[in-house]
């Protein structure tokens, strides 16, 4: 008997054992001890009241933030595939995979935000914007076009860009 056909099913045995009691992704037991917790929680107050707890009265109950609360359910949940269908608002079914944004989608996002980001600017700097990196003039020709120097362009640029940065982050 060769040391691979004794080996082989032993080794793949104890892969499938490790993943079914451990998870296929690595949670620490904290989070696994604080889940279980909760769901022995949740099925003391159905059978208790009959109904499910919020997440805000179980935060409270344990004493911490909403948040922990969601992120610990969560990491012990077993993966989804991508290709694992569900109903649509419709009743279709679909992959989940046919719901990840794709860059067309992106891209329309991101227009949309700096629609609403130039409108908060004030129309002379809508206008440095637009001719700068929409028109790609440079801001010689653009302080030539609006009766200012150079220099009063590139500080305008530079305070712009700043406030652009603030709307992005709000």
């Amino acid at each position: 008997m060769r040391f691979s056909t004794y080996a082989v099913p032993m080794i793949l045995g104890e892969i499938k054992r490790y993943m079914r009691d451990e998870g296929y992704l690595k949670v620490s037991r904290s989070l696994k001890t604080l889940s279980g917790k909760i769901t022995k929680y949740i099925e003391e107050k159905i059978k208790q009241d009959g109904t499910n707890p919020t997440i805000d009265e179980i935060a409270q109950h344990f004493g911490i933030e909403q948040t922990e609360i969601v992120f610990a359910l969560d990491a012990t949940r077993l993966p989804v595939s991508l290709y694992e269908t569900t109903n649509d608002a419709d009743g279709k079914q679909t992959e989940l995979i046919e719901h990840i944004p794709t860059e067309e989608d992106k891209n329309m996002i991101q227009s949309i935000m700096l629609k609403d980001m130039l409108s908060r600017l004030p129309i002379r700097e809508q206008k440095i914007v637009i001719l700068r990196y929409f028109r790609d003039m440079t801001q010689s020709e653009i302080a030539k076009q609006m009766g200012v120097s150079q220099v009063q362009i590139s500080r305008l640029e530079n305070k712009i860009l700043e406030k652009l940065k603030q709307f992005y982050n709000e």
